[in-house]
């Protein structure tokens, strides 16, 4: 059996597009994008704890991106 891969936009907060990624990977039921700022957003599968909203285990997954982490400012 084949997967479909057709492209389609990832919708974040608010139900806009994501947009300013510089990078996307994907795992196993989930994905992660590194935006220009620096910020890391994750959507999918959560049961351990690949989206980072501190919730592992959640049974759902999430289609809207959660901000994962934010860069580290310099000291």
């Amino acid at each position: 059996e084949l997967w479909e891969a057709t492209p389609t936009n990832v919708l974040g907060p608010g139900n806009a597009a994501l947009s300013g990624m510089v990078q996307v990977d994907l795992g196993y039921s989930f994905g992660c994008a590194i935006k220009g700022d620096g910020t890391v957003w994750c959507w999918g599968a959560n049961a351990g704890g690949q989206v980072g909203d501190g919730k592992p285990g959640t049974p759902l997954s999430s289609c809207t991106p959660a901000l994962f982490r934010k860069p580290e400012t310099s000291r």
